[in-house]
């Protein structure tokens, strides 16, 4: 039984295969970077151990289906750089293996999505360059308990970051012995996922993820105020974006306990006052 299927990285034309549903050991499914497109069509009862879906770097449109997301193993969903729109279909949270979600570079409009919070293993969370809005606060402690990847940039997401949004990304406050531990990264025998991360203007794109990454960007967005206390606090961050936002006040010296920190980049803010920086944390920081 064919349990893994790769047609990436070719010029096929064609609308969604939903009739690869009908395959019951259909684990892995890599459409991505061809030409399909239309509306992106499920049925009820397909694709029943489906892992992975790759479906990234076409030309699919419209909303998506709810029914697309009753898919219990679905661990890694990559949909990023197509043209979806409208809202989330609220039923990912069915999805309670879910990994890695990536839904970059598409038109979906809709607020900050709350209730992807309970997922108990989601690691990494692509919202970049969307139509989301609005303010992100929340201080469910038990929110993201996993997540060491989050891409928020280029939205409308706006207001004050509250100290509880930070609080409960559990996952960036702990340092992990990365030097020492033998390199682990998501995914497994079939698939490794991968990620693109924008450093200092460019992007960057990593093959493979390591467990112990861990990126934080909000950059080009509408938030305001002082930079948020708690972000000293995300002690694992290797990357830190702010940028092109309204932020205002001085940096806070905290931030210089980001030890791990390679990348900081806060250009385009209201911010003021002396800069004044850890020597410690800037022996491998790059602004």
């Amino acid at each position: 039984m064919l349990s893994v299927l790769n047609l990436g990285n070719n010029t096929l034309y064609d609308t969604f295969p939903v009739w690869l549903g009908k395959l019951p050991e259909l684990n892995v499914l890599i459409l991505q970077a061809n030409s399909f497109y239309g509306p992106i069509k499920f049925k009820k009862d397909h694709f029943p151990v489906l892992g992975v879906l790759d479906i990234a770097s076409n030309n699919f449109s419209g909303q998506l289906p709810n029914e697309f997301f009753r898919a219990p193993q679905l661990r890694s969903l990559k949909i990023n750089g197509n043209k979806l729109e409208g809202k989330l279909p609220r039923s990912l949270a069915n999805c309670r293996k879910l990994e890695v979600l990536d839904l970059g570079k598409n038109m979906i409009q809709d607020i900050f999505p709350f209730w992807l919070m309970k997922l108990p293993s989601l690691k990494v969370l692509v919202l970049r360059a969307n139509r989301f809005y609005g303010p992100i606060n929340f201080s469910d402690k038990n929110a993201f308990p996993m997540l060491n990847i989050l891409d928020l940039a280029s939205n409308n997401f706006s207001g004050e970051l509250s100290d509880g949004f930070f609080q409960s990304l559990k996952a960036l406050r702990m340092v992990t012995a990365g030097g020492k531990a033998r390199p682990d990264y998501i995914g497994d025998g079939y698939y490794q996922d991968s990620v693109t991360i924008v450093v200092k203007g460019l992007e960057i794109r990593y093959d493979k993820i390591l467990t112990i990454f861990s990126s934080l960007d909000l950059s080009d967005n509408s938030f305001f105020g002082r930079i948020p206390e708690e972000i000293p606090n995300l002690k694992s961050l290797k990357v830190l974006n702010l940028s092109y936002n309204s932020f205002l006040g001085p940096i806070p010296l905290a931030l210089g306990n980001l030890t791990e920190l390679e990348s900081l980049d806060l250009s385009q803010n209201k911010l003021s006052g002396r800069f004044r920086y850890s020597l410690q944390a800037s022996l491998s920081l790059q602004f």
